[in-house]
């Protein structure tokens, strides 16, 4: 594409591979239905039956005027039905999903969860960012006594003085082996750590695991600069960057912290936020690389340490067992 002045490199063919999936996603929403509880909640529990009976009927392979529920018991609650049309049905919507959720008693989980997604947003994917740079440096120079951060100085003094003996800017591009190597074993340790918390969050349940896992994630971001061996260094910056498996775990905290007519928005504001973090966290390590490396590393390894521990505040995640009263309701009148 001369015309545009684009030059069609393999890196443009990953981004476009890597968005159809989300294309093709965002399309089949359109054919899909709304949650049924969604639905239940807002009062329209003839439309909450009907896709209920859609559910069924693609479940079991049978005809939908076969499902057994005729009617569902209708709580004590009043819902605004007359929002308008158009962008005023929207606002309104807005509005009424939005506003309560900064209101007691739903305002500090709101707070919290905001809080904790900023700083393991902006932390993970803020270095993640520059972490083949800093592979990059580590395999470049002779670093097997120096910390990481002297190795990124040293890098950077050298490359200033190159400048300075040339008339021409000369960028480097080149990319060590060792750095590819490295960048598969930690996505090989942040892959494990979903598998890890998938097998220990029904015995630990949600908030010690994101207590724990945030504290140990940022105690080794903050040792990752201190140890003078660059295998062990690797291996902390590694443990650090598990801390983004904690993103789907403090959403599914969201889930139960806020009613179901609030949370979808709940948890658009808290997924907001980290993404706020992942720009902000990106700009301020690149800065930090550049002026003091070593402060980057504590601040954003102490930052998910304090998320560690503000998650202490939250109630207990395990599962509850239902109420023997629900398990034994009639059929007909089950809430879905």
């Amino acid at each position: 594409m001369e015309f545009l002045d684009i030059y069609y490199r393999p890196w443009r063919l990953l981004v476009v591979a890597c968005t159809i999936p989300f294309a093709l996603a965002t399309t089949f929403l359109f054919f899909a239905p709304e949650s049924p509880k969604f639905l239940y909640s807002s009062g329209r529990h003839e439309e909450c039956l009907e896709v209920l009976r859609i559910i069924y009927a693609a479940n079991n392979y049978k005809p939908k005027d076969s499902f057994i529920v005729k009617s569902l018991i209708a709580e004590n609650q009043v819902t605004n039905t007359d929002k308008g049309k158009g962008i005023t049905g929207i606002l309104s919507s807005m509005k009424e999903q939005t506003l309560p959720i900064f209101k007691p008693p739903l305002l500090p989980w709101i707070c919290l969860t905001c809080f904790v997604q900023f700083g393991i947003f902006s932390a993970t994917n803020g270095f993640y960012i520059w972490f083949p740079t800093i592979l990059n440096a580590l395999s470049s120079q002779d670093s097997a006594n120096m910390k990481i951060c002297d190795v990124i100085e040293l890098t950077r003094a050298k490359t200033a003085a190159d400048s300075l003996n040339s008339t021409m800017i000369i960028c480097d591009d080149t990319i060590y082996t060792s750095t590819f190597e490295r960048s598969i074993y930690v996505g090989l340790v942040f892959c494990s750590m979903y598998l890890i918390v998938a097998v220990l969050v029904d015995f630990l349940g949600k908030k010690y695991i994101l207590v724990v896992t945030l504290t140990i994630t940022g105690i080794c971001a903050i040792s990752a600069n201190l140890v003078y061996d660059q295998q062990i260094a690797v291996v902390l910056f590694a443990i650090f960057q598990m801390s983004g498996a904690c993103v789907g775990l403090t959403n599914a905290v969201a889930v139960q912290l806020f009613p179901t007519k609030y949370r979808g928005m709940a948890v658009c504001l808290s997924m907001m936020s980290g993404r706020t973090g992942s720009m902000v966290g990106s700009y301020l390590i690149g800065l930090f690389l550049d002026i003091n490396c070593g402060a980057g590393f504590y601040l954003f390894g102490s930052l998910l340490v304090v998320n560690g521990l503000t998650c202490l505040t939250l109630p207990n995640m395990k599962k509850e067992k239902v109420p023997e009263t629900m398990a034994t309701a009639p059929k007909e009148t089950q809430e879905p």
